[in-house]
């Protein structure tokens, strides 16, 4: 359905990313809101060492390295 096109547009604007923190932010996104919690870190950590004031990545690093509530 629309999930898989979506992906399929992520994967082909990878592309053209380069370097752009943005774009590994959404993808880690993607991944994070797709159960992909390994795929979402990697993208986050990406982002963040591209940017490294995006907080948005910044964030979910912090949030998916913490550990689990009990």
């Amino acid at each position: 359905g629309n999930s898989g096109r979506a992906e399929a547009y992520l994967n082909a604007a990878s592309h053209f990313a380069g370097h752009d923190a943005e774009y590994f932010y959404l993808l880690g996104l993607w991944h994070e809101l797709n159960d992909r919690r390994d795929a979402a870190l990697t993208a986050y950590e990406r982002a963040a060492q591209f940017n490294g004031q995006h907080d948005l990545a910044i964030n979910a690093l912090r949030r998916l390295s913490a550990p689990p509530r009990s």
